[in-house]
């Protein structure tokens, strides 16, 4: 600020402005209030705990006995050729990563109310370090099924029924990550604008995310399904993506490019509609939370 008579501010805030006005400009000159936000996450979630970083290996493991035993062994479902322990593990990986960080940005604003109400700062920080801290647990996980990977392709030949080949497109599952993340964001944005007023939803939001995780091909693939169900797992946005990524790890699978377009269309929705809603929101959620 300048001390002349004509006073000139640096920065001006307003709770007034455009619909499409997104400050986005803002969200990059605070990046460094995001790795802050990434580092205290990631330090409150595991302070008290014994195995720390380490239950970020457990909790998938033991879903992909449980899944192997289930899907695997009693209800024979196939997993094209994939190896269990690979197709499941890789499976509930990706979802762990969508749903939790799904749950977190529609969470932000009952969940920050106090320091939101107290001090300035681009509320889309903090859904996109929410999205951060999940990719470091997603790192760890990703580490653990690239091990069992390479166990798998140097035993293939001591395997009956096991064909792993590597291949460039493995190269593209970062986008399979970003995909999941815009998408998660989006739709967590336009719930938390919603349960900011009704918080029946966010009572039944883990509920919804365990049904629909059924009409995901998280523990099945997607070839499995035909008939009248088709059109569901083709309408879920989340089907390509995870699909998509045993495609290109394993060459195993299909998603035709009808659905695939669907899904970028409704990822690219979810965001555009989740950045108004949010951004709209955070101007008067503090008269209503």
């Amino acid at each position: 600020m300048k001390d002349n008579n004509n006073e000139q501010w640096d920065k001006i805030i307003s709770s007034k402005h455009k619909l499409f006005d997104l400050k986005l400009g803002e969200v990059w000159d605070y990046r460094d209030l995001i790795f802050l936000f990434v580092k205290r996450d990631f330090v409150i979630y595991y302070k008290q705990t014994i195995l720390g970083p380490l239950w970020y290996l457990i909790q998938p493991i033991m879903s992909t006995i449980m899944y192997m035993i289930i899907f695997g062994a009693l209800a024979k479902i196939g997993t094209d050729g994939i190896p269990q322990p690979l197709f499941y593990f890789g499976g509930t990986m990706l979802w762990t990563y969508f749903s939790e960080n799904l749950i977190a940005a529609s969470n932000v604003f009952t969940n920050n109310k106090q320091i939101f109400g107290k001090v300035y700062f681009p509320r889309l920080t903090v859904p996109i370090a929410g999205s951060l801290m999940l990719m470091i647990k997603l790192a760890i996980q990703f580490a653990l099924f690239a091990a069992v990977y390479v166990f798998y392709f140097i035993r293939q030949g001591s395997m009956d029924g096991v064909s792993l080949h590597l291949c460039w497109t493995m190269l593209l599952i970062p986008v399979v990550v970003l995909w999941l993340a815009v998408l998660s964001t989006g739709i967590g944005m336009i719930i938390s604008a919603i349960t900011t007023k009704y918080r029946d939803l966010a009572m039944m939001l883990n509920f919804i995310m365990s049904l629909v995780m059924y009409a995901t091909p998280v523990v099945y693939p997607l070839s499995t399904v035909h008939g009248k169900l088709q059109w569901l797992l083709y309408l879920n946005p989340v089907s390509a993506p995870i699909e998509m990524f045993r495609v290109w790890t394993f060459g195993a699978g299909a998603v035709p490019m009808n659905v695939m377009y669907l899904s970028i269309a409704e990822t690219v929705l979810c965001l555009f509609f989740g950045l108004i809603l949010f951004t709209r929101n955070e101007r008067t959620f503090v008269d209503v939370i």
